[in-house]
């Protein structure tokens, strides 16, 4: 296991995380003769253990920023990004809104959260002090 992680959270998705994920991928794809190289989006991974079950997704109350946008020199990974930023909502808590998204809704959701793609100053905030950078 890798630090942080929790037995039972594997049961469920046994590529619960980037590491894990390329690692699985990447003997099909060297046994298929192809390249494998990725970028990894690190840009709300810098807390683990913050959401209540393995696919929640939404706003996860908690999140943190993770490791900076950098080169790697890791297996399989060609550099770190942060594809999303910080404060740009997954989606909607409003329940009544069109594109309400029940995973947004979830205890572990941050809310209030605008549509998604829209900037949430107080989720920003959040990040931000959950962070460790």
């Amino acid at each position: 296991m890798f630090p942080n992680e929790r037995p039972e959270e594997l049961v469920y998705n046994t590529a619960r995380n980037e590491r894990r994920y390329l690692a699985l991928l990447a003997p099909e794809f060297e046994k298929a003769g192809m390249p494998f190289h990725n970028i990894v989006d690190t840009s709300r991974n810098g807390k683990t253990g913050v959401r209540r079950e393995w696919g929640d997704w939404c706003n996860v109350d908690g999140a943190a920023f993770g490791r900076l946008p950098a080169a790697s020199d890791e297996a399989y990974v060609d550099a770190f990004v942060w594809a999303k930023a910080g404060g740009d909502s997954d989606g909607t808590s409003d329940t009544s809104a069109v594109r309400y998204n029940s995973y947004c809704g979830k205890v572990d959701a941050f809310k209030p959260m605008p549509e998604a793609g829209v900037w949430s100053a107080a989720y920003f905030e959040m990040m931000l002090r959950s962070s460790t950078l």
